[in-house]
């Protein structure tokens, strides 16, 4: 079935498009096929037919009563659901102010700076 997405973005901007899709498909994938046309995030997607929001995202597009032509509106969340942290008993470290040599400038070291800081100073002369 051809189903018309009409997605309002965070920002207010407008775009159109439309998706040749099975009545089959679970919303879960729909709004997948969704992020990859709008560049919104599959998690800031909501998805509204007949101005009631699908939410089971488990269920098929045709058990919400979509059909041929049909038109959906994609609307961006205004701000994300929170993210639950990985290991949560653990504290969250920033490592992004971090410097690793030969990275952090954005050029590689020659072979001879390399050699220089493997090899030790040479000695005084006596």
């Amino acid at each position: 079935m051809l189903l018309t997405v009409f997605c309002v973005r965070r920002d207010r901007s407008e775009v159109t498009f439309s998706m040749e899709v099975s009545p089959e498909l679970e919303l879960r994938d729909f709004i997948a096929l969704c992020e990859l046309e709008s560049g919104i995030p599959a998690a800031e997607i909501q998805i509204t037919y007949a101005e009631q929001p699908l939410g089971d995202t488990a269920r098929a597009l045709a058990t919400y009563g979509l059909k041929d032509g049909d038109v959906v509106v994609l609307r961006q969340a205004d701000r994300p659901p929170s993210v639950q942290p990985a290991f949560p008993g653990l504290p969250r470290i920033d490592f992004s102010s971090i410097a690793v040599p030969g990275t952090s400038t954005g050029r590689r070291p020659t072979p001879a700076a390399m050699q220089q800081q493997r090899s030790p100073p040479p000695p005084p002369p006596p």
